[in-house]
């Protein structure tokens, strides 16, 4: 699906990417602490044909004391710790380049140079990719001349907190803790599938911090067989165009039993949508 407004750079989300690393990296390299091996010495191994001869060097014994097999737990401790070593010291490394590239690469970023501009400059320059605040501006005042489905005069008339009107009182939930949530969404917008079948799926939401789409559809009657039905027909023709639950699509689900609760939609919303 194409975004509702043109970008001529994608988000860059590289150097979140980066700290995010940075911070795994310090998390690891502070609290985990490398295997010490009861009998203190280095590792020597020598192969006789197929088979590998383990030693322990030590100031007592330097050209390596023999390890037989009832010496199996200090090899497999030798052989742990030796590669944790050389693990966390090129960790280490990482570490001190990942730092050094951050702080290079976001001196040179779209945003930090268009930021930094001249401000008569700035003026009449047009950014090449706008930040966060920005693109969900844009986004949520786009396409706004759109045509949802009509109501009938039998249907309620609920309203959400942002003054959309909606079908049900679960999706002015949904639409409700998407406003609480500063999550864009549309109502109900008419997507045209890649063999011309136009959907209105209940929302498309933005996820602001990398600008993907999610396409959101809520089953409300799904105790119901003919509903049930509907439901899977529409599953195959989202599958069939590209789209799959978690990765571009999100469903929920309800019964009159089994309601949707504001927390199912929390958690729905942090795991894909921020």
């Amino acid at each position: 699906m194409k975004n509702f407004i043109e970008e001529k750079l994608s988000v860059d989300n590289v150097p979140q990417t980066v700290l995010n690393r940075i911070q795994e990296l310090e998390n690891l390299l502070q609290n985990y602490k490398i295997i010490t091996p009861k009998e203190k010495g280095s590792l020597k191994i020598t192969k006789n044909k197929k088979r590998y001869q383990y030693y322990i060097k030590s100031p007592e014994a330097p050209k390596g004391k023999y390890l037989n097999k009832k010496s199996m737990p200090l090899i497999k401790e030798l052989c742990q710790a030796y590669y944790e070593k050389k693990v966390f010291t090129a960790l280490k490394t990482q570490l001190k380049l990942l730092k050094k590239f951050v702080a290079a690469y976001e001196l040179q970023s779209a945003e930090t140079i268009y930021k930094n501009l001249n401000e008569g400059i700035k003026k009449y320059a047009a950014p090449l990719i706008y930040n966060e605040e920005k693109f969900s501006e844009l986004w949520a005042k786009s396409n706004n001349n759109y045509a949802s489905l009509a109501f009938s005069t039998e249907s309620p008339e609920l309203i959400s907190t942002a003054g959309i009107r909606v079908r049900s009182k679960s999706e002015m939930l949904i639409a409700d803790c998407l406003s609480k949530n500063k999550i864009p969404f549309k109502y109900e917008y008419p997507f045209t599938t890649a063999n011309g079948i136009t959907l209105h799926p209940d929302f498309i939401c933005l996820n602001r911090r990398n600008h993907h789409h999610f396409l959101w559809e809520h089953f409300g009657l799904m105790d119901t067989p003919e509903y049930a039905v509907n439901m899977v027909q529409k599953d195959n023709l989202y599958r069939k165009n590209g789209f799959s639950q978690g990765k571009n699509l999100i469903y929920t689900f309800e019964t009159k039993q089994q309601p949707i609760t504001s927390h199912e939609i929390e958690v729905i919303i942090q795991r894909y949508l921020q």
